[in-house]
């Protein structure tokens, strides 16, 4: 910030002890000049007003002696903040016991304030396999943990998330990741498989009891629409593996065949399945900056979505679904794109590079 008292002929800083950001707006309040920054806060010059009025180039301290700068007491701000977290306590069951094994009961997670549930067991001799599986209130396995096979007691943790999104070497995200989602509220099971014996014990995932205007029924309709996400970015991150192993084998076919009609059959194939490819990610971003170059596609698009989704426990809110709507329209119509060119172009490409002697490729689409 600089100041001029000859109409601009000459500046002179006034930073004093600002930090070095910039100053977007300059506001006179009474005899006081305030000041707002880019992200740095607001700053108020008591006073300085009233003092910045009189001066000239030509002023003496002698001229300002009567000037006191009056700073106004600090007030006193009460922190708000919510009441801390509570977990209940757990009413344990019995512990699941055979003749290899006992399986402990864990205590209740809460959702969004415990990182992960511990699950405690004992291996009572060696066994040749050892697993820990939990399960969804359907019955669906979310998660396998392999288990050391020798005897002894240990724990064991699940990060109370579902798996993450499908993933691929290189891939370079925008503030969004493959995070998979958090598992919504319900009774869960954890299992115990060694040597194919099993052993099952339950524990519920609570809701934070912070949260008394929201529902079960609205964290499930959260999950439900993060899982879409993670499925949809899935989806899209599948479909870029699967092009680039398809136009791995058309290059091989290319060069094998080293005849011009292939070759032109090749290009062709090529850039229909890297038009698909270049709507579903930017393969020019290989460095965590160069998004802010060259941009995101589809799939970063897609998973940007998740953390904005779980941001708190509730109801996704109208943009929330309408945002993935569109975008997921967007997927749709290119995941059909490939799915055209590995059906029609794909064989085609294979009759032709059949006549030259060579094997067929084989590519998929989702």
């Amino acid at each position: 910030m600089y100041v001029s008292f000859d109409d601009g002929d000459h500046w002179q800083s006034l930073r004093l002890n600002l930090p070095d950001t910039q100053v977007y707006d300059l506001q006179v309040k009474g005899n006081d000049l305030v000041i707002s920054t880019h992200g740095r806060g607001f700053y108020v010059c008591d006073d300085c007003a009233q003092l910045l009025r009189v001066l000239t180039p030509k002023t003496k301290p002698s001229d300002i002696a009567w000037f006191h700068q009056t700073v106004p007491p600090v007030t006193p701000i009460t922190p708000v903040s919510p009441p801390p977290a509570t977990i209940p306590p757990t009413t344990h069951a019995p512990d699941a016991d055979n003749s290899l094994a006992t399986l402990h009961d864990p205590d209740n997670p809460v959702r969004s304030v415990s990182n992960n549930v511990s699950v405690g067991y004992t291996l009572k001799q060696d066994v040749t396999s050892a697993s820990l599986q939990f399960l969804a209130p359907d019955g669906t396995v979310i998660a396998t943990n392999t288990l050391p096979t020798t005897a002894g007691s240990r724990t064991t943790t699940w990060n109370l998330r579902y798996p993450d999104a499908v993933s691929f070497p290189g891939l370079v995200y925008w503030s969004a990741s493959n995070q998979g989602p958090k598992a919504p509220l319900g009774t869960y099971t954890v299992r115990l498989v060694a040597n194919g014996q099993p052993l099952q014990e339950s524990f519920d995932i609570l809701k934070d009891s912070r949260l008394t205007h929201v529902t079960a029924a609205d964290i499930d309709k959260e999950f439900q629409l993060d899982l879409a996400v993670r499925n949809r970015t899935s989806d899209a991150n599948q479909d870029v593996i699967n092009i680039r192993a398809c136009t791995t084998q058309v290059d091989a076919s290319v060069a094998a065949a080293n005849s011009a009609d292939v070759t032109t059959a090749g290009t062709a194939l090529d850039g229909k399945l890297n038009a698909v490819q270049n709507a579903l990610h930017e393969s020019r971003n290989v460095a965590s900056e160069d998004p802010l170059n060259f941009g995101i596609k589809l799939n970063n698009k897609i998973a940007s979505l998740h953390s904005i989704i779980e941001s708190v426990d509730g109801l996704p809110t109208d943009q929330d679904q309408q945002v993935f709507d569109e975008l997921d329209a967007q997927l749709q119509i290119q995941l059909k794109n490939l799915r055209d060119t590995v059906g029609t172009d794909v064989p085609s490409f294979n009759q032709l590079i059949a006549q030259h002697g060579l094997a067929p490729i084989t590519c998929s689409a989702g």
